[in-house]
């Protein structure tokens, strides 16, 4: 094996579960942001129509 070269062990042992564990974290911010309650902004002018 060269310097540059990871084992698959390495990488599925060592890594794998990291990347996992980050992708979880990223799975749940994303599901908390996009079930945040949602207000309108104020209206602060009335528009004219016409």
């Amino acid at each position: 094996m060269g310097a540059a070269e990871t084992s698959v062990e390495t990488l599925t042992g060592k890594y794998l579960p990291l990347l996992l564990d980050a992708a979880a974290a990223a799975s749940a911010d994303w599901a908390a942001w996009q079930s945040r309650p949602i207000e309108p902004a104020p209206r602060t002018a009335k528009r004219e129509v016409g």
